[in-house]
């Protein structure tokens, strides 16, 4: 039981370490993105609409 115990709590120390790192990556993908659009002006006329 104890090492059922201490497999699951490394395994959510993993996941959660995880976690943050894809969403780390998201806020940076997220302010990239924001800042193309600020530079190249409206991005629905370059999409034709």
């Amino acid at each position: 039981m104890n090492a059922a115990i201490l497999y699951v709590k490394a395994n959510a120390v993993l996941l959660a370490l995880v976690a943050i790192a894809l969403f780390q990556q998201s806020e940076i993908i997220y302010s990239v993105v924001q800042t193309s659009e600020k530079n190249s002006g409206d991005p629905r006329r370059r999409l034709g609409r």
